[in-house]
């Protein structure tokens, strides 16, 4: 039975993009402009079926790998993706809720400041388990290279992630253009890392005869 799509690992990977949707919006133009230039540039779906390319004829797996073998060990390297993504979609959850409240009145700047605070926290958080995450040995040096450079990009989107909520926590404090312009530029930076991290992944997977469902 096909997985629905709230259960597959990167439908929450990229729903945590929405960490900084919705930013400071509500009774004036600057809180508009502060949705808009933090809203994630493509939606999920959209992002997960760009990331299904095709594998170039360089990177297909040697006949005499074991397939069996190495789709468990690239499995299992997704599925502590999966661990790491699903601590931070509860934190990410929290902020959209609050960030909401705030753009319709119904929370304080001092809310919103301490939900993006405890975001940017998370974000750390979540980068220093990328930086402990380990490529499983054992595997083609193709795919290895392809797990390597996946988690790297996420590792620096997450790093790109907490600049983008500093920026934001920056803009609530002093309502400066510049501080809404860097948050917009991080932002997307970290979608178009995001977006490179799963590409990577489903390649590798791709390599060993796995199927990337979307």
């Amino acid at each position: 039975m096909k997985k629905p799509l709230y259960k597959k690992w990167w439908f929450w990977l990229l729903s945590l993009t929405m960490l900084v949707a919705i930013g400071y919006a509500g009774e004036n133009k600057q809180r508009k402009d502060a949705v808009a230039a933090v809203a994630p540039s493509a939606n999920s779906t959209r992002l997960a079926e760009q990331a299904k390319e095709k594998t170039t004829p360089t990177e297909e797996p040697k006949q005499e790998a074991s397939n069996s073998k190495h789709q468990k060990l690239v499995l299992q390297f997704e599925q502590q993706i999966y661990e790491i993504e699903k601590t931070a979609s509860a934190a990410g959850e929290k902020y959209n809720i609050v960030a909401e409240k705030f753009s319709n009145g119904q929370a304080s700047l001092s809310d919103a400041y301490e939900a993006a605070n405890n975001a940017k926290k998370e974000c750390e958080a979540v980068q220093r388990a990328y930086n402990k995450l380990r490529v499983p040995a054992g595997l083609p040096d193709n795919i290895s290279t392809l797990l390597a450079e996946s988690k790297n990009k996420l590792s620096i989107a997450y790093s790109s992630k907490t600049k983008t909520m500093e920026y934001l926590m920056s803009f609530l404090h002093d309502k400066k253009p510049s501080s809404l312009e860097m948050m917009k530029k991080e932002g997307d930076f970290s979608n178009r890392l995001v977006l490179q991290g799963i590409t990577k992944l489903m390649r590798a997977k791709e390599l060993t005869g796995l199927k990337s469902e979307v």
